[in-house]
């Protein structure tokens, strides 16, 4: 997918959309090298991928790989990769409505919850009514803004909440 992203953007560089694919692409890739076109698992590898399927979640799968060393630092060069390509997105095209769902997805993962409400809210701004993801998306965005924590500053009941919010460049 990431190839392939990657060839659209050679194509149409100035297009939202294929920035969109690739960064999905890196986001659905979490703790997983990127590698994979050019270093393939070998048939022993897919085997034992093939096993641990059967036997856990995806969840649990990707939260294994999340605690080895390997798989942080494959989270941290995909999630990277991933905000740049939201971010280019959205900057080509701000009313691109998928990409601020997934940039919202991408920093509730980050633990940036204020700002994945913030990414939350402006794809329900821009996204129609008919719009498929429209109400998965609002769930997410309550699940995020319960876990927003309040900030009470002294003498002043309230609740300002003082995390940093993202901001997408009209």
């Amino acid at each position: 997918a990431i190839a392939w992203a990657a060839e659209m953007i050679r194509r149409r560089p100035q297009a939202a959309e294929p920035h969109y694919l690739k960064a999905e692409a890196h986001r659905a890739l979490g703790s997983r090298p990127q590698d994979l076109l050019t270093h393939p698992p070998s048939k022993e590898e897919k085997q034992r991928e093939a096993s641990k399927q059967r036997k856990k979640t995806p969840a649990e799968i990707e939260a294994e790989l999340a605690a080895t060393p390997q798989g942080r630092i494959e989270w941290q060069k995909n999630s990277d990769a991933a905000l740049a390509e939201y971010t280019t997105a959205m900057e080509l095209d701000a009313a691109f409505a998928p990409a601020h769902a997934g940039m919202a997805q991408l920093l509730a993962a980050l633990g940036r919850f204020a700002e994945a409400v913030a990414a939350a809210d402006r794809f329900l701004a821009l996204a129609g009514p008919d719009d498929k993801d429209r109400a998965r998306v609002q769930r997410l965005r309550d699940e995020w803004q319960a876990k927003v924590r309040p900030h009470t500053v002294s003498g002043d009941s309230r609740g300002l909440d003082t995390a940093r919010t993202w901001r997408v460049r009209s």
